[in-house]
């Protein structure tokens, strides 16, 4: 991964966009243990592969009380969240670049006055057991950066490097949108990086959201974890008297 500065990261949680609150991130983790006991014959202790250790350590920002999106709003109720944290590579985060995200559980939700404003610390632990997610793997790509459209997808996509069939999941984070209606995101693959190529990787849609239901975010995987994922991946939306979406989407491919 190229170097990251801190400016160009973001912090989507909920369907919010948390960046102009966020001071600074902890580790964003994905470790994999040891098992202690070894017989006296292996020459090495083996590993717990399928049981990775995933969370983020903190995450620390400006207590705002704006109504409805400010931080205080959207994080001091402790609960689980869907946090997507891309890393802008050169400059604000841009299609291609990389992404951690998942489902979070918040462990507590902590103020403290500071020198002259007021600081919010919110701790984080693993994703739920129950949510039934096949995979255990919190990066992926950033597909579509946060921003509005108005109509589908008939670009080019990004190239995710191979086409492999282990499956994958999504996760979209719905801003805002202009108009009443519903809105489908989806992700779309193709072996060849052409408009005509590309097709809905099954499973992976966001189903219609309702206006009423925005901002929104969720996790959706494909149809089997050894659905092929074929090289490029790209963005689709479809609106229904919608006429703008505002969104940002990532894709985990399990390999």
């Amino acid at each position: 991964m190229a170097r990251v500065r801190t400016k160009d990261l973001r912090c989507y949680i909920d369907g919010y966009d948390l960046s102009s609150y966020v001071t600074n991130i902890g580790s964003l983790n994905w470790d994999f243990g040891f098992e202690p006991i070894a017989a006296l014959s292996e020459e090495i202790k083996g590993g717990l592969p399928g049981q990775p250790t995933i969370g983020i350590e903190f995450i620390n920002g400006i207590f705002d009380s704006t109504a409805t999106s400010g931080l205080h709003a959207v994080m001091s109720t402790v609960t689980y969240h869907h946090v997507m944290i891309p890393f802008g590579v050169a400059g604000a985060p841009a299609a291609a670049d990389y992404v951690y995200f998942g489902k979070f559980e918040q462990f507590g939700y902590q103020s403290e006055i500071g020198d002259g404003m007021v600081a919010a610390n919110m701790k984080f632990g693993m994703p739920p057991v129950d949510e039934g997610l096949s995979y255990h793997k919190p990066w992926g790509v950033l597909t579509h950066a946060s921003g509005a459209e108005t109509g589908a997808s008939t670009a080019v996509g990004i190239d995710d490097y191979g086409s492999a069939t282990t499956g994958g999941y999504m996760m979209y984070q719905i801003f805002s949108v202009i108009g009443e209606g519903t809105v489908t995101i989806k992700m779309q693959h193709a072996d060849t990086n052409e408009n005509a190529s590309f097709a809905d990787l099954g499973g992976c849609t966001s189903g219609t959201v309702a206006h009423g239901a925005v901002p929104a975010a969720d996790i959706k995987e494909t149809t089997a974890t050894t659905t092929t994922v074929n090289r490029y991946l790209r963005w689709q939306i479809a609106l229904d008297t919608i006429s703008s979406v505002t969104f940002a989407l990532a894709f985990m491919r399990d390999i």
